[in-house]
């Protein structure tokens, strides 16, 4: 039978996609703002993996990758990934050249955490 445990802190990571690569600066403040310092940055990199995204953010999307120096408990991911989408809802637009009410995220942030054994990426998919 296995042993019950408490986890070990965790590495906050938090992954960012958008079509305006100057988008990153502004949000990657507020993160520092909220997590503090980021001890690993990705370059900017192409993001083309999936068609998914293309209706609310258009083509050509870029993603920029972050590692935070301060360790998290695992359990605190929920709270994150509330403060992630509060960012994300608080910069929506509305699109100009739709004839329905429709809006947009400027920007996608997805929270997760690097332990030795797993990765884990937030999501509101399919839930």
């Amino acid at each position: 039978m296995g042993k019950i445990f408490s986890p070990k802190p965790v590495k906050l990571v938090i992954s960012m996609f958008t079509s305006g690569n100057k988008i990153f600066e502004v949000y990657q403040k507020l993160l520092i703002k909220k997590f503090g310092e980021v001890d690993i940055e990705s370059n900017t990199q192409i993001f083309n993996y999936t068609d998914y995204y293309e209706d609310e953010f258009g083509q050509n999307l870029m993603q920029k990758l972050l590692s935070f120096s301060t360790l998290i408990r695992p359990e605190e991911l929920v709270e994150i990934k509330t403060i992630t989408n509060d960012l994300e809802k608080n910069n929506i637009t509305k699109d100009i050249n739709s004839d329905i009410n429709e809006y947009k995220r400027i920007i996608n942030i997805d929270p997760g955490y690097i332990s030795l054994d797993k990765f884990i990426l937030a999501s509101t998919k399919n839930g």
